[in-house]
This record gives C-alpha cells, structure tokens and sequence, in this order.
C-alpha cells in the first residue's frame, strides 16, 4: 500500500514537471562602468508550445503586461523560449529598473579591482531572478486560465560576463554572484565603532591575513596597507597562530573620515556611512538617529574551502538605548546580530551587507502641563510646558533646541532647585493656533470652535473642542508622566458643561481655573458655555428705546385727540346756547 501511494506522489510530481514547469536561465553583459543587459529567458513547457491556442493567448498575455523596463521576443518562430532583456547604463540606473520589477530596494554590489592583493572583478546580488517576472505570473492568474497554470524553476546558475571575461558562479541559482578573480586570500575582516553621539567616532579596522599571504608579500604588504590606512590612524601588525592581523584605528574622528578610511581599506567603491534622523521620527524627548553604513568585501578573496568572516560592532554611551542593528532583506530591514550592555556585535558571512543600528537616547520628563487661556470668542493663548527635574538638564536642553529648530514659541524656566520647565506658547484664534501646534506635534493637536449666536441673542453659545495627540511622544520610561490640564474662562463667560473623553469634569463657578490629570497624552477636552452677546444687547436696548418711544407718541397723540375732541364738545355746547337765547 504504501509503494502505492509513493508511486503515485512521483507519478503526480512528474506528470507536473513534464507539464507545468518552464525554466528560467539568466545571464547578464556588462563593461567596467557597469552599463550592458540582463537577458532572462523562459522556455515553456510542449504542453504550452503544442497548442497554437494556448501559445497565442501566452504571447498575448506577455505583449500586454510585460513592464517598459523589459523588451522580449521569442528565440526564433519554432522555439519554445522567450527573451526579456533589461538594458542598463550604469549600475544606479539596473538597481533603479531592477526596484520598479521587484517591487523592493535591491542590494548589489560591485568592484573591478587592480591592487596589490587582488586583480579581476565581482559582483553580488541579494534577489531572485524569478522576482523579476512576478508580473508575468500575475498576468497569467488574471487571465484564469487554468492550462496556463505554470511554475518557475532555474534551469542553471547565472552566467556573468564582464568585460569579456565570465566570471565563476558562486552560492545557489536563486541570485547573481559572481566573480573572476586572482590574487591572495584574505581570512577575516573586522569592523568596530564608537559613537560618542558628539559627532565623533573610534573606528578600529582589523584585517587578518593567512601566514602564506604575509610570506609572499612580505613588507610589501606592510606597506601597501599602511598606505590606504592613512596617516590619520595609529597601526599595528601582529602574529596571531597562522595569521598575521593588521589594526587601524581612527579616534574622535568624524563619520565621513570612518566612510572614506573604510572604503579605502575594503577596496570598496560601495561603502558609504550615515548618520541622523533618517527615519524622521524623533521627537522633543527622543532622538531617533540612525546609523547607516553599506559596505561589502568582495574585493577580497577568500582562503580555500571557505568564506571571510565580517565580525561588526558598534557601541553608544550609556545614556543611549541598546542598540538594535538590522540589515536589509529583500527591502525591508530586518533585525540581525545581537545586543548586550550598549554593544551590537553581528558575525556575517555575506559579501555585502546594508546594516542600519538605531541608537535613540530616551530623556525623562517629571511631568507635562497643557494650558489654554479662553480670552475672546476667538482668541485663545495656549501654552504647553515640559518639567523636567534638575538632573535631566541635558534633555530640557534638547527639548528646547527641538521645539525651537521647528519654529516653536519657548519660554524656559530659570532653575530654582527643583526643577526646569520648556514651555511653549501659542496664540491668536482657533485656525491660527491648531495650524501652529500641527507643524509642532502634528495634525491631531488642533482646537475647534463653534460659536452661535443671532442678531437678537444677549448670550452667545461657545462649544470648543481642545484636542491633545502627544501620546506617540512618551515611550519607554515616560509612559507614566503626569499630565495636567488647566482651563482658563473669561470674566463673563458661564460655563455649564466641561468633560474629557466624554467624562464630565467639575466645574467651580467660583474659579475662573479648572486644572484636572489626563489619564493618556491622547485626550479630547470639551467645554459648552456662554459669553454676553454685546451685539445682541445693543439691539435689544435699541429696539425697547424705539418701542418706549413709539409708545410714549402714541400716549400724547391720543392725549391730544382726547382734549380736541373735549374742545369741540365744549364750542358745541356754548353755540348751542346761544342759539337759544
């Protein structure tokens, strides 16, 4: 039974291959400036190529979907294989038409190298050579058709060939690395700095050679090495068993001068060093900096059997958080090495390495106040404070600089003994303040308004919203920061409803201050109230003027139509009597 069932898993596996698979062959042209094509070529399985229905719906699947960065064509009008080719002219513009096929950040390194301990070429790759052809297989599923239903295989390793000369593949089919090279091998390469996080670096670079690589090149070597160290460093050559090591250090130098000595010695025209914010995400109790460093040592060959082993560290002051290196993969940095007491150490095998090690300092606040000052309908003054105690002097400092680098209104506190305070203060009306708080801690820091009122009102009805997003800014050990709220009303202004969070807050009617604790750094305050109407009691004085007035002629008309009318009863009754006698 059980000879069965394998039987059929091999029949199924087979019939699948003979059916299903195409494979892929890769093979890519350069010169020394790194400008030629990559030509991928698919051949498809004959039960694809047999069928002139299934054929003409491939073809016409590929001339409508294939990206503008590949041109293709079939091999010839009885072949069973299709070429795409990616042109190129320098190596900037294949990682950039490479990224738009793969969907990624490639990484690919590559060095033509002519020195003392090296002659020839190579050239790395981290991605697949089937990414390149995702869309061809989307294109193929959109299509539903299910006869089209095939799988991807390579057929052999990637043939590179540089000036002329193809070079040997090495590592698995699944990427290009390649390499022609003669020279004397190298055993190890080691890589470890100090950040001060004072804009200075130690940088020690230690190389280790194999005793047969010394014996050959004798002071030859001592001197070509010396050389591209430079004279900024202090060396040392020492005998170590079967190897001889060489030791450069850098002190307090800056990161440009670690890049420049570090490219020199790797014979690596790739390696570049950053440093700063590059994710811009610090904040005003943060600093977010990265360091960013790409390097690779192709330019070396390795001992027999074997690959050269890249031992890295990197250490900050014990006022930064523990340092997290990462490295990219596949376009996303993932995390690599290990960290322990402010050192990342990390022991690689790869020939290129992108490495990225956050080293944010966290500073501590004792507490943050938020006030807003209600000073017309709308007029507001808004300050927003950070306390700080006298031992986290450096970070109020930081905090100032911060806010005052993005434009921010500050009023520091002098020093009393007990405590240091960053304030920020913002002004003017409802639109004029959130648009200043945006730019400081972004778009959902904003205060809203709505007043209503009519020409006959006597009170105006406020409702104001005061919202706080400031959450993101306390991690780690600011999580549980006090922050108070404080509201100021007018003179004349009757508050009747005032919450956080939709929870009602008391409100004194004796106190023109409310001051309550938030219980997050994101909170929603809203106060309903009212505020004398001037306006509207202007009108109403005016219109009752206008009525007393109206009513007071009305008074002395009738007054006067009573006494006329008297008056003639009167002259009536006189004639009347003389009319008689």
């Amino acid at each position: 039974m059980l000879f069965i069932c394998l039987s059929a898993v091999v029949f199924a596996l087979t019939s699948c291959n003979e059916s299903n698979i195409m494979t892929v062959d890769t093979s890519l042209t350069a010169n020394n400036n790194f400008s030629g094509q990559q030509q991928v070529t698919i051949t498809f399985p004959d039960s694809i190529t047999k069928s002139a229905t299934l054929t003409e719906k491939l073809e016409k699947i590929i001339k409508n979907s294939c990206p503008s960065e590949l041109s293709f064509s079939k091999l010839n009008s009885e072949s069973t294989a299709y070429s795409f080719i990616l042109d190129f002219d320098s190596k900037n513009d294949y990682c950039e038409k490479i990224k738009k096929l793969i969907g990624y950040e490639p990484v690919v390194a590559f060095g033509i190298y002519n020195n003392m301990l090296t002659n020839g070429w190579s050239l790395y790759e981290d991605f697949d050579t089937i990414e390149m052809l995702k869309w061809l297989e989307t294109a193929i599923k959109d299509s539903e058709e299910k006869r089209l239903e095939l799988v991807m295989q390579y057929n052999q390793k990637p043939v590179v060939t540089i000036d002329g000369s193809t070079g040997e593949s090495k590592g698995s089919t699944n990427n290009i690395y390649a390499s022609k090279m003669t020279g004397y091998p190298v055993h190890s390469v080691e890589i470890h700095t100090t950040n001060y996080k004072n804009k200075t670096y130690d940088r020690k670079i230690i190389l280790s050679f194999p005793e047969s690589t010394y014996e050959k090149l004798g002071e030859e070597l001592e001197e070509y090495i010396s050389g591209l160290a430079g004279a900024t460093s202090s060396e040392t050559w020492t005998k170590s068993g079967n190897y001889r090591v060489f030791e450069a250090f850098y002190e307090k130098v800056d990161y440009t001068t670690i890049g420049n000595y570090t490219s020199a010695l790797l014979s690596c025209a790739d390696e570049s060093v950053v440093y700063g914010d590059l994710t811009n995400s610090s904040t005003a109790l943060a600093q977010q900096l990265v360091f960013e460093e790409k390097l690779n040592i192709l330019g070396f060959i390795p001992e027999k059997d074997r690959e050269i082993e890249l031992i890295y560290s990197y250490t900050l002051p014990a006022l930064s958080s523990t340092p997290e290196g990462q490295s990219m993969t596949k376009g996303e940095w993932k995390k690599v090495g290990k960290s322990e007491d402010g050192k990342y150490m990390l022991t690689s095998q790869l020939p290129a390495l992108n490495i990225r090690i956050p080293d944010g300092v966290q500073y501590s606040i004792k507490g943050i106040n938020i006030e807003l000052n209600h000073l017309a309908t709308d007029n507001f003054s808004r300050t927003v404070s950070f306390v700080y105690s006298p031992e986290e002097a450096e970070g109020f400092s930081y905090a100032c600089n911060f806010f005052r680098n993005a434009g921010a209104t500050v009023v520091t506190s002098e020093p009393d003994g007990e405590k240091l305070v960053c304030s920020l203060v913002f002004e003017g009306s409802s639109s004029s303040i959130s648009e200043q708080m945006g730019k400081i801690f972004g778009g959902g820091n904003f205060i809203s308004l709505d007043a209503s009122s009519s020409i006959t009102s006597v009170a105006t009805k406020l409702k104001f919203s005061d919202n706080i997003n400031m959450e993101y800014m306390l991690s780690e050990n600011n999580g549980d920061a006090l922050i108070t709220y404080t509201f100021v009303r007018k003179n004349d202004e009757h508050i009747s409803r005032m919450n956080v969070d939709d929870s009602d807050v008391d409100v004194s009617k004796s106190s023109l201050k409310t001051s309550f604790k938030l219980s997050s750094g994101n909170s929603i305050i809203t106060c309903r109230g009212s505020v004398a109407n001037g306006d509207g009691i202007t009108f109403c004085c005016i219109v009752f003027s206008m009525i007393l007035t109206m009513g007071a002629i009305t008074v002395l008309m009738l007054l006067r139509k009573t006494r006329m009318t008297k008056e003639s009863t009167r002259k009536e009754e006189q004639n009347k009597k003389k009319d008689n006698m």
